[in-house]
């Protein structure tokens, strides 16, 4: 099965999505993606277009690398997967998609595996930014999320329409929230989840 870990940046998606891997034997496939991310950063300057495609071909190789471990029977985890890359582009370049200028590829059409299970990771503000200045590294979209609360408010509530759970992190360890996705994917494989049941996608 396939489980993805949404969420801005910040609440603790790739630590979670390491700590599945470690206690839980689950594939994370991040690895994978930040390297081919490290890969188009070395690139020359490009619009934001050609980064959207680029992005998109991330998502594909996310999708196909998932499908090969799945046929194994293994359980993957994916840091991001279609809810961000089709909520991040619209709230960022609508203007741009409307003029033409952008894009409108909706990642959900494509030929991309579905997820079994969407976990939306929130935290509040003050939390949030505290983790990223403990990383001292921030990026465009980052300065632009944390300035604009607007972009920040569409992006989650977009996010919450796609979400099977939604977990609040601002007071639990990762441990804490692995035990709660690992409590929902017990309770969606045995179809007694007193949560709505997660659509069970092909």
């Amino acid at each position: 099965m396939l489980i993805a870990i949404e969420g801005l940046d910040g609440v603790g998606k790739s630590s979670v999505c390491e700590d599945l891997a470690q206690n839980y034997q689950y594939v994370n496939i991040a690895q994978e993606v930040v390297d081919m991310k490290k890969h188009i950063a070395q690139m020359p300057e490009h619009s934001s277009s050609v980064a959207r495609l680029l992005n998109l071909s991330i998502l594909q190789h996310m999708s196909d690398t998932a499908r090969e471990h799945i046929k194994n029977g293994k359980t993957v985890v994916m840091d991001r997967y279609i809810p961000s890359h089709k909520h991040y582009a619209h709230a960022f370049n609508e203007q741009a998609i409307k003029d033409g200028q952008y894009p409108d590829i909706d990642p959900s059409k494509l030929s991309l595996i579905k997820s079994d299970i969407i976990v939306l990771l929130t935290v509040n503000e003050e939390t949030r930014k505290k983790r990223l200045d403990g990383r001292g590294v921030t990026n465009a979209t980052e300065n632009t999320l944390a300035k604009n609360k607007n972009i920040r408010t569409v992006i989650l509530e977009r996010m919450k329409k796609d979400a099977d759970i939604v977990i609040d992190t601002s007071s639990l360890s990762v441990q804490e929230i692995s035990k709660q996705i690992q409590k929902a994917v017990k309770q969606y494989r045995t179809g007694k989840s007193s949560n709505p049941q997660p659509p069970k996608r092909k």
